[in-house]
Parts: C-alpha cells; structure tokens; sequence
C-alpha cells in the first residue's frame, strides 16, 4: 500500500482536513488549489477518502525537456511494467486551459508513434485514455505535467486499484449526459453512482425514496423497472404519481413492511440526522442496497464524514463513499449490506 498520494480534489482545504484526519502523523503540502502531496503516511493505513477526485500512489517526479522527451520518458517507466496497463496523461491541475491539456494530448499522440516503431508489443498491453471499468489484472498509470519540464509519474496495481478505489474516469470526473425527462436535475446524482459503483438497480426490484419530490430518483428507479414506494410531504410531479405507490409522510419517519432491495435517499438535512438514518436502515436489515446523499452547510459538518466511514465499513460488504461530480456540498453513499 502506498506511503504517499498525490490527490486530486475540487476543495484542497477540505481535502487537507480530511487527510489530516486519516493520517494525522503525515506531511501534506498542498501543490495546487486542486492537488495534495501527502508523504510520510502510513502504508498499512487504507484510506477512504471522500472528498478525493482521484488518487496518485506513490508518485514520483519525472521530467523531460520536450514533447518527444516526455514520451520517451513515459515509454521507459512503461516498459517496466508487465500486464494491461490503463495509461492518463493530465494537465495539472485540472483542465481548465486549452495549453494544458493540449500539450498532454501531443505527449499522447508522439508515444503511441514512438510504440508503434520501437515497442509494439507494449502498445498491445496499453490503453490510452480509456474510461471503461478496470479489468482485474490491469496496472493503471497515471502522469500529471505540471509544467513544460516536471511532473509526476504514478503505477498503480491492480490491487491497489480495488483497495484505493481508483477512478477509471480522467481526474476522477464522471459527467452524466443531460437528460431532460426527469423532473429535476438531481437524477444525475443517482445515476453517476450507479455508474461509478457498478451497481444496478434491476427490473422488479423494490425501492423506497424517501423525500422523493419532485421524483428525479423516482424516475430514474421507475426506468430501470423498480416498483417504487415514494414518501414525501409534497406529491411527485403528475406523471410519476401515476406510477409509483406514493405516502405523504416524514421519510425520517417511515418503517417499510419487510426487507426492501433499494434505499433511495436525497433528503435535505443536517448530515448526522441522514447519517442516523442511513444506520438504522443498515442495522434493521430494512434494505439490502442503499443511495444516500450527506449534505453539509459548513465545512466544520464534513468531521461526521468519519462516524459514517466508520458505520460503511462495519455494515457493508462493498460500498463507495464520494463526493461526486454532480454534488456540491455534499457527498453520497452508495452500496450494499453485509
């Protein structure tokens, strides 16, 4: 396990205090607003970040002079490695310049020429750029440029990549298609879980959403072939009353008849509130898969970040804690119950 990260994360400071949480002994410097070297860590120590895009392990400083320079850089340290390797190249620290991003996209396109002259038995075993989930003998190589002469190199295996929970997306960013049909647009949250978990919700399974108007996690449960139960203060848009078997009620107050297969919960509240919730739900064996969004008003909430790690990883047999693309302040938990 690594005994230093380089993490990517839209708050640094946020970021900073949760690392400083999980690894309270560590050195953290913070490189950019978007990314954080922590060293002198402690390896045994598997941390689960939240608030993390995406994670470097071990990295170390690589530099070049020039574009071709930096592919043959990158083509050595590949070249040490055996197996499929998934390989990303970034600008640092995310990209938001057209120079950035554009002087990755040229290391990219002088390697693979460089690999199809020198190495093709190395460009078989290499995917440039893929977002696809990992397959379970792929090392994951990620290099960030953090100016036309440095930057850092990072070799993840294929046991890191479960233990860490790696983001096969680029900077760990995962954009949910725009899709109109839902009556808001909280159904991206839902969906980029699922998307990012693996998991799914199947036909004739059995939801509950709880303060589910105006029904965006409704619907998305409705599409996917869920019968759905719906609880809320305020009806679900017209259509989706329709199809869903709908209690006006307090979600906090809601006992289900039985064992149902799906938690749906995005209610606004205050984080150790949603937290209780999502406890007791897991404790009494109420549900065998949950979604649950946390929401925080400051940033002194994000410490009960670590009551709910505590309770995930005592409760689940997998489970996926993040803040994702699509939330702001705010994080979701996503998994199933041992």
């Amino acid at each position: 396990m690594p005994s230093s990260l380089l993490v990517v994360s839209r708050s640094s400071e946020l970021q900073r205090a949760e690392l400083s949480r999980v690894y309270p002994d560590g050195n953290l410097q913070i490189l950019s607003p978007n990314l954080i070297l922590g060293t002198a860590l402690n390896p045994g120590h598997l941390p689960i970040l939240a608030l993390s895009s995406q994670l470097l392990p071990d990295p170390i400083a690589l530099t070049a002079e020039s574009i071709n320079g930096w592919a043959t850089a990158i083509r050595s340290k590949l070249e040490e490695s055996s197996g499929p390797i998934r390989l990303h190249i970034l600008a640092s620290p995310l990209p938001n310049t057209e120079m950035g991003t554009g002087r990755a996209r040229l290391v990219e396109e002088t390697l693979i020429e460089q690999l199809k002259k020198r190495s093709r038995s190395l460009l078989r075993r290499l995917q440039v750029n893929s977002e696809h989930p990992f397959s379970e003998d792929e090392s994951f190589v990620q290099v960030i440029l953090f100016s036309t002469t440095s930057g850092m190199y990072s070799l993840a295996d294929p046991s890191q990549i479960r233990a860490l929970s790696l983001s096969p997306y680029r900077y760990g960013e995962l954009e949910v298609p725009e899709d109109k049909r839902p009556p808001a647009r909280a159904y991206r949250k839902l969906v980029e879980a699922l998307t990012r978990s693996g998991l799914s919700i199947k036909p004739g399974e059995r939801a509950v959403d709880l303060g589910a108007s105006p029904g965006s996690w409704s619907y998305i449960a409705l599409e996917q072939g869920a019968r759905v139960t719906a609880v809320d203060r305020s009806p679900l848009r017209e259509d989706l009353m329709r199809r869903v078997d709908f209690i006006d009620g307090d979600g906090f107050q809601f006992t289900p008849k039985g064992e149902i297969d799906w938690l749906l919960c995005d209610i606004i509240a205050f984080p150790k509130r949603s937290i209780d919730l999502l406890e007791q739900w897991l404790q009494k064996r109420w549900c065998k898969n949950f979604c649950v969004t946390i929401k925080f008003r400051g940033d002194e909430d994000y410490i009960e970040l670590e009551n709910l790690k505590t309770i995930l990883q005592r409760e689940c047999s997998y489970f996926l804690l993040r803040q994702l693309t699509a939330n702001k302040n705010e994080v979701t938990a996503i998994g199933v119950r041992r």
